[in-house]
């Protein structure tokens, strides 16, 4: 049985630390796209209730078919680059969405810090991710993600 958060009494560093940790535990091994979760048909697969199902939709949606919009073939990610790019961007969306559902706007950019962190440190060495992260389409990308993700949580 999974202990309920009570995002509410939680510090801005523990708030941030409670959505990176909550979005990393995530049992989810596709893009969010591909996945699917009790009756929704694309999911994240993230544990918090106020996740609206089209909402969780449409995200996994956007995040999928959108991430060519940003990343051109001039930036020559690797195929393992360019799944964790959108893995990252999967990621920083949900997270996004949630600090504002739980109307903690201010601790967005350091959930994004911090999934960007989790995100570098998860792959292999070798598929040299940091450097794809500070590519500036993969930036743009990012803040994209972000961005919508607020976006959709103020619907």
């Amino acid at each position: 049985m999974k202990t309920k958060i009570d995002f509410e009494i939680l510090s801005a560093t523990d708030f941030v630390k409670a959505v990176v940790n909550l979005v990393w535990s995530a049992d989810r091994a596709m893009p969010a796209h591909f996945t699917s979760n009790g009756k929704r048909t694309q999911s994240f697969c993230i544990d918090f209730d106020d996740i609206d199902s089209k909402d969780e939709y449409q995200m996994a949606s956007v995040a999928y078919n959108e991430i060519g919009d940003f990343i051109k073939p001039e930036d020559n990610l690797t195929q393992e680059q360019h799944v964790a790019v959108l893995r990252c961007g999967e990621d920083i969306m949900i997270s996004s969405y949630i600090a504002q559902k739980l109307n903690r706007p201010e601790t967005i950019k350091d959930i994004v810090i911090g999934i960007t962190e989790m995100s570098t440190t998860s792959w292999p060495e070798n598929f040299e991710v940091s450097t794809a992260f500070g590519i500036k389409d993969v930036k743009k990308w990012f803040k994209y993600c972000m961005e919508y993700g607020v976006t959709v949580s103020n619907r």
